[in-house]
């Protein structure tokens, strides 16, 4: 992930309706959208979506719907909060051709690299970009 693409990421803000109540309070986001830097169709994205929710529910992985956005809410991409670890998310992420994942780690709200979760870097708290 080159500097501009963690530019990007570290301006995300998060859509969706709450969390459940019972939520862990460590969880990752991932999506299975068009790489940064690509422009996939539509029906690519779509179908890429639902092969990652798919992945979730065939492994027994509790997952909630939410969108990340621009500030702008111009681009948005559909994700998944998933109750997993940042190591199989990592896994899950290069799977999905993704760049880079989300974590939340008690309440902070991480960008992950795929391929380097400990490069992981902190945007502050995750209660900031619920939007």
């Amino acid at each position: 992930m080159d500097d501009a693409e963690l530019k990007l990421f570290a301006s995300t803000v998060f859509l969706g309706e709450p969390l459940p109540a019972d939520w862990p309070a460590s969880f990752v986001i991932i999506n299975a959208w068009e790489t940064t830097g690509e422009t996939w169709p539509l029906e690519r994205n779509q179908a890429a979506d639902e092969a990652l929710r798919q992945a979730l529910e065939r492994v027994g992985l509790r997952h909630h719907r939410v969108t990340g956005a621009s500030p702008d809410l111009v681009h948005q991409e559909p994700s998944w909060a998933v109750d997993m670890s940042k190591e199989s998310a990592d896994e899950l992420a290069d799977h999905f051709l993704q760049v880079a994942f989300f974590a939340v780690e008690q309440g902070t709200l991480f960008v992950v690299p795929t391929g380097l979760p400990e490069a992981a870097v902190s945007l502050g708290p995750w209660s900031d970009r619920l939007r």
